[in-house]
């Protein structure tokens, strides 16, 4: 622990000192040729210890190797601003300290061999021995890709901005249509932040007053962060000209010939809207290739090692289209919005004397070429206090953009398998986590919310969702047959009030969720229909105190039930009391809870963050958090448990 801190000290005394310099919003550069430069400097350090996290089992390394380390992150975004041009560019940094030992681990978990059980063969010293180097081999590989210090530039682009026309060079966002073909884009809620480098250019036809058109190309190559923050892993690829100083596959003293986990998949597509301002209708495609694969090109540089990699993940190319309409407004009392959209996912078919049969690699076969669709629809309407908004989906063989990782064998990054492109609409809020497998692939259904303002103050509402899927836990490449098809329902009420003149609220709803299967594949073993259940509360209180003080409570209780997993019901969930002064402070102390069977049931922890003004601020957290699977807008990702402090600045001039 000594080393700890004395690693953690300076760098937390460099965070303070960086902290109590003033920031201004920009710094101002002069006039160059007669326009101003500007010059927009943001810097986010994180400093963050792992002890023990209280996930460990002897079987999986990797519960293993993710207690006691620490590891300081920092990403300086650069922001030049000139005439109708920008720059910009990001340096991500990690630098690991008090990492896992392979040795270490061995001696800590098998320091002596053990006594046989009654009617067991005692191991040999030998054996005992070849058993303590095989743990170790496992320890040093699946440390082979984690806590390695890195320094790399994650995002850069040039912008020209001029009316009617945008050109970007570089990092880019993108996102056409709701999600269906292309959604590229940065959710700092769940850590995700991928890009497309290459190129991307949007022109607005000059047309008269109430119509519109433009169009969009962009292509390159996809580019998501490097570093999972959460449990050190690296996404390491080939060397690539585009992507300069990216982290690569490292040789250790487990893996002498590391290959790369990750290939960035190519990109390239258009999209074209135009109409006039009561109707929009729009064109967007994409293709996305994989890299060839190795056992056909002796390239191991430029090409895709990941052997067991299967579905979308394994298919050379993906094409997606559709066409979309969209009335904003409906005689002031509504609006519509459908998208219809094809999927094909397309693959080599070489002869098999194209490829060294020792790879132990198959190519895939014309059947397993794959055509799909999806419909996604939005209507809404008011009237007086009540608002309607319907929400429905029909999609068949419909597959995320999921990303070129490597997902079995030694090297996996399985902490990146829900990397993904696209995000095609779930209808449900952002936070809902319970459609598993392939569900939103295979599925028809839709939910309606209605909204009532019972005073200025006071909104209640109201949902239901119901779905049929087949991709719950039918096979992936949709059968439409009732042994393979969950019936399921979501419902949920709530209300939003306000008061002290809407400088307090009360936000809070229940909802339930019943997940059935339709028929039983066996009907003579009675095993039961329920795929999954469950009922929750979630709650969000301010009470303003006076002047600037408030008080703040908010949480969620959930009570699960998921057969398939774990056999007996249980209950999880989180509660955050805080008091803020506005818009300087605020301390929490917060309880998490999971009732489950073999895990850790309580976890606290506390924090305080300081706002030292609009653009810079200090946040100090200390405790446990329980890993979870976490959504937003369709993209969800798995965190692991957590048990450490954390400080992180935030400085932007």
């Amino acid at each position: 622990m000594s080393r700890t801190f004395r690693r953690g000290g300076p760098l937390l005394a460099g965070l303070a000192a960086l902290l109590t310099t003033p920031a201004a919003h920009a710094l101002d550069g002069g006039d160059v040729g007669g326009h101003p430069l500007t010059l927009d400097v943001t810097e986010t350090a994180v400093l963050n210890y792992n002890f023990n996290n209280r996930n460990t089992r002897l079987a999986e390394p990797k519960t293993i190797v993710d207690d006691d380390w620490g590891v300081w992150n920092n990403r300086l975004n650069v922001q030049a601003s000139w005439w109708r041009l920008t720059l910009g560019i990001r340096m991500d940094s990690s630098e690991f300290f008090h990492t896992p030992n392979p040795n270490a681990l061995v001696d800590k978990y098998y320091p002596t061999k053990p006594a046989p059980l009654p009617g067991e063969v005692p191991m040999t010293d030998e054996e005992w021995q070849a058993y303590r180097e095989t743990k170790l081999s496992e320890y040093g590989v699946e440390l082979s890709n984690r806590y390695l210090n890195t320094i790399y530039p994650s995002k850069l682009y040039l912008t020209y901005a001029a009316p009617g026309l945008e050109a970007t060079v570089g990092d880019l966002y993108a996102q056409m249509g709701r999600g269906l073909v292309l959604s590229v884009r940065k959710i700092d809620e769940i850590a995700v932040d991928t890009t497309i480098r290459g190129g991307k250019v949007t022109y607005k036809l000059p047309l008269p007053r109430g119509t519109k058109a433009s169009v969009t190309a962009l292509g390159g190559y996809l580019n998501p962060v490097r570093v999972d923050e959460t449990s050190g892993r690296l996404l390491q690829a080939p060397a690539q000209w585009f992507f300069p100083g990216m982290p690569q596959p490292v040789e250790t003293a487990y893996v002498h010939q590391p290959t790369a986990n990750f290939v960035p998949d190519r990109i390239v597509g258009a999209s074209a809207e135009g109409g006039v301002d009561a109707l929009t209708v729009g064109v967007h495609g994409v293709e996305l290739d994989r890299a060839p694969a190795c056992a056909i090109y002796s390239s191991p540089e430029v090409c895709t090692p990941f052997l067991g990699n299967t579905g979308i993940r394994a298919t050379d190319r993906v094409r997606n289209v559709s066409a979309s309409l969209s009335v904003p407004d409906i005689g002031g009392h509504g609006s519509f919005y459908l998208e219809a959209a094809s999927q094909q996912q397309r693959s080599d078919h070489p002869d098999p004397s194209e490829y060294d049969e020792s790879s132990q690699w198959t190519p895939r076969s014309p059947e397993e070429d794959i055509n799909g669709y999806a419909v996604y629809t939005s209507v809404s309407a008011n009237a007086g206090p009540f608002a309607l908004t319907v929400e429905g989906k029909h999609y068949r063989k419909f597959f995320p953009l999921l990303a070129n990782v490597q997902m079995a064998g030694q090297g996996q990054v399985t902490e990146f398998q829900l990397l993904q492109y696209s995000a095609p609409p779930t209808t449900l809020p952002i936070w809902v986590d319970t459609e598993s497998n392939n569900f939103n692939t295979c599925v028809t259904g839709g939910r309606a919310r209605l909204d009532a303002r019972v005073t200025d103050d006071l909104l209640v509402y109201g949902w239901v969702g119901r779905y049929a899927t087949w991709g719950e836990h039918g096979p992936a490449d949709c059968e439409i047959h009732d042994i393979y098809r969950n019936n399921v329902w979501d419902t949920a009420v709530g209300l939003e009030g306000l008061y002290d003149g809407k400088r307090s609220h009360v936000f809070a709803w229940v909802g339930a969720r019943d997940d059935q299967v339709a028929a039983l594949e066996d009907p003579t073993q009675d095993t039961g229909t329920t795929y999954y259940r469950e009922g929750y509360v979630r709650y969000d209180l301010v009470k303003m105190l006076f002047d600037t003080w408030s008080v703040q409570v908010t949480g969620v209780a959930r009570h699960r039930y998921d057969p398939a997993k774990y056999p007996v019901p249980y209950w999880e969930g989180e509660n955050y009391a805080a008091i803020q002064w506005s818009p300087k402070l605020t301390v929490a102390a917060g309880y998490e809870y999971l009732t489950r069977n073999g895990e850790p049931h309580n976890y606290y922890n506390g924090s305080v963050k300081w706002r030292f003004n609009s653009d810079t601020s200090l946040r100090l957290f200390v405790g446990q958090q329980r890993g979870a699977l976490r959504c937003l807008a369709g993209v969800c990702r798995q965190f692991p448990p957590f048990e450490g402090a954390k400080a992180e600045a935030v400085v932007r001039f």
